[in-house]
């Protein structure tokens, strides 16, 4: 057991180092020696497996974070989509960080968690694009177009994932282009999208719960709603509309300073699947009841002592006053 806890804290303390975005093949390392150490301390916490190639034959890893003591069907489980596109890392790094944090010495309250909610994570969908920092893959394609007709491996392996494992609420998560000075956004299917008014509605509900607990960290966040019938080419729009799951598009913006760093970005990623796998275990209302007392609390404090991430004019749920409906 100390070999393990050792190991462990080496793994998590070479990757915190890291100054850039983590490359394939160190998340891969990374990732084989959670399994190597598994081994030793019959830890089934956190488990790797393969779900596909890349167009040049790497290996695209599936990570799923759960309570081993509890049947997976039972719970609810948020499927998590990160690096379609190979030069948006962010998600990337945030997933890194949550299998990490759920792999060492997770709270009891986290712990807690996996009796109801199963993480099931792609960290790397594109490895061929990340390689290269690239948006595409290595054939080109633009794999959030390729939904509908999936000519490519990527998509093919991420869908038949999805509907192996039934997930409850699926996020893609996904970075606005470096010359984009767009605010971070999260996006989901509208009534008039065609998608049905329940998914429609339970899709808002968590979203609005994401935007308020992530203005509560520091992140002025956009709502926006697709309100069309196009063709549902990417990812968002395909699931709910093919398959009936909630899908909410994730967007940080890599553009500005401080809060256009990787760390940062990665933040934003790391918080936003954390409560949206609380809303999923039942804990809306805890959220809400979190919200408030930030609120309250903010209102209390001097004026001179306010500020935010993306400022913006914002209800008092933390949402921005606008809406806006931008399209990847």
């Amino acid at each position: 057991m100390r070999l393990f806890m050792m190991a462990a804290v080496i793994i998590i303390s070479a990757a915190s180092l890291a100054p850039a975005a983590t490359e394939r093949a160190a998340m891969m390392r990374m990732l084989g020696d959670m399994e190597f150490l598994n081994l030793f301390a019959g830890q089934e916490r956190v488990s790797t497996m393969c779900i596909g190639r890349s167009v040049l034959g790497q290996n695209i890893p599936l990570v799923i974070i759960r309570n081993p003591d509890v049947p997976v069907e039972s719970t609810s489980r948020i499927f998590i989509i990160c690096r379609q596109h190979g030069n948006e890392p962010a998600s990337t790094e945030a997933m890194l960080q949550l299998i990490r944090y759920f792999f060492s010495n997770p709270k009891s309250s986290d712990v807690d968690l996996l009796r109801q909610v199963t993480f099931i994570i792609v960290p790397m969908m594109n490895p061929d694009g990340a390689m290269r920092h690239k948006r595409r893959n290595a054939n080109n394609a633009d794999l959030n177009r390729d939904w509908i007709n999936q000519k490519q491996p990527e998509t093919r392996a991420v869908t038949k994932a999805i509907k192996q494992w039934r997930p409850h609420l699926i996020i893609d998560s996904h970075e606005l282009d470096e010359d984009n000075v767009q605010g971070d956004f999260i996006e989901c299917l509208g009534r008039k999208s065609g998608v049905d008014p329940g998914i429609a509605a339970h899709t808002a509900e968590i979203r609005s719960l994401l935007i308020s607990k992530l203005r509560t960290e520091g992140f002025v966040v956009r709502s926006c709603t697709v309100s069309d019938n196009r063709s549902p080419r990417l990812a968002h729009r395909y699931f709910p509309l093919t398959y009936g799951i909630p899908t909410l598009l994730i967007e940080s913006r890599q553009s500005g300073r401080r809060f256009g760093s990787l760390d940062e970005r990665a933040r934003m990623h790391l918080v936003t699947a954390m409560t949206a796998a609380r809303c999923l275990a039942g804990q809306s209302e805890i959220v809400k009841q979190e919200v408030a007392d930030w609120w309250k609390h903010r209102t209390a404090a001097p004026l001179a002592s306010r500020g935010g991430h993306n400022r913006t004019n914002t209800n008092n749920n933390g949402q921005p006053t606008s809406e806006t409906k931008p399209s990847r």
